[in-house]
């Protein structure tokens, strides 16, 4: 996604700096002291941010001079902020770039600044990530905040706790025009996990005019599917009055074992239920464990259960690991606690014991499914 490592001159000193495939606009991020632009873009954490922001832009990381793999500097020769925000100009030039949008991370605020406020024809806009204006030994930055004319928005989490929001406010407080946002969470870095996708909303709506549409985060989970056996045939002889009891004491047992085994219920229609694990043997055991609550209150349980790759949305979850799931339940028995192979095979070694179920053509799904049913003791 990114180009080999480049380097600007930034006076005798080589700046190193990396940059995405070309966009709409460039986004320069102003890194702080902690930063490789070899190592960084590359982790695990960072890469859905990093593929949102790409979404939007050329996205280009550098570092400053001392830090990742630009020239280092001597003890007593330290870049000075002056020096910090000609890194800007000197990767901007060097990559043939006339204006960009400047995204200041935490730390990086102070040349960022500096160059919105000196540079506002090469600064499309600027964007501050718990940014702060006010610490001592650090240039005076509050002189260098109404001087800044450029669209300028500043997004900071509400429950930080060093960084704290009055900090950000004050930034945007002294800064014509420019837009506060208050964020949930203590997340002082924007851009890893968790909860980058709010965050990116902000930046995405303020750069653009529109709202973003966010990838939904994916996640490994074994889902499970329970449902009660003859549903139909059972309200229809009892009537609406006690079915709607029975389904009250069925679903207070449902959600006892779901708390027990660290289970989230995802959500219930009529009789069944939809709850997620991140843990496969967990998830196999809590669905044994409803089944042989639910018979002292006379009826019966059919449960279906799969690993796979699903898609968060919010509150719920989709993708093909749940269709899956979804699938396999149907296929379910009175008291059974169907599972797929791929769930079968993650348990091996728990002490858990399966029963051959053959090969199935799970509706909607490609190929061949083989099924095993948990044995029961």
């Amino acid at each position: 996604m990114f180009s080999e490592t480049r380097y600007a001159l930034n006076g005798d000193l080589r700046v190193a700096y990396r940059a995405s495939r070309e966009g709409p606009r460039d986004i320069v991020f102003v890194s702080n002291w902690f930063f490789c632009c070899e190592a960084l873009p590359e982790l695990p954490s960072l890469q859905g941010w990093v593929e949102a922001m790409t979404s939007i832009g050329r996205l280009i990381f550098f570092d400053q001079p001392g830090t990742g793999v630009s020239d280092p500097v001597t003890a007593g020769a330290l870049p000075t902020l002056e020096q910090w925000a000609d890194s800007i100009t000197a990767v901007l030039d060097d990559l043939g770039s006339r204006e960009a949008v400047l995204l200041a991370g935490q730390g990086a605020f102070a040349p960022a600044a500096l160059f919105a406020a000196t540079h506002p024809s090469r600064t499309t806009a600027l964007v501050v990530l718990e940014g702060y204006a006010d610490s001592s030994g650090i240039a005076d930055r509050e002189a260098v905040l109404p001087t800044i004319r450029v669209p300028t928005l500043v997004v900071h989490h509400a429950d930080d706790a060093i960084l704290v929001p009055a900090m950000g406010r004050y930034v945007a407080d002294h800064t014509p025009g420019a837009k506060y946002v208050e964020l949930p969470g203590r997340n002082m870095y924007h851009f890893v996990e968790p909860g980058w996708r709010a965050s990116f909303q902000e930046i995405h709506a303020f750069l653009t005019g529109h709202q973003a549409d966010v990838a939904d985060e994916r996640v490994l989970a074994t889902v499970l599917f329970t449902d009660i056996v003859d549903s139909t045939r059972r309200a229809a002889e009892m009537g609406d009055l006690d079915w709607h009891a029975l389904l009250d004491a069925h679903d207070a047992v449902v959600r006892a074992q779901l708390s027990r085994f660290r289970g989230r219920e995802v959500n219930t229609s009529g009789d069944g239920f939809l709850a997620m694990f991140d843990g496969p043997q967990r998830a196999i055991r809590c669905a044994m464990a409803i089944r042989d609550a639910v018979q002292a209150l006379g009826i019966q349980v059919r449960a279906g259960l799969h690993t796979g790759e699903c898609e968060v949305r919010g509150d719920d979850i989709g993708g093909i690991g749940v269709h899956i799931g979804a699938r396999v339940s149907a296929l379910a028995g009175p008291n059974d606690v169907l599972v797929s192979s791929t769930l079968r095979d993650l348990v091996i070694g728990s002490g858990l014991e399966f029963e051959d179920r053959g090969a199935h053509a799970l509706k909607g799904v490609p190929g061949e499914w083989r099924l095993f049913a948990v044995a029961s003791r």
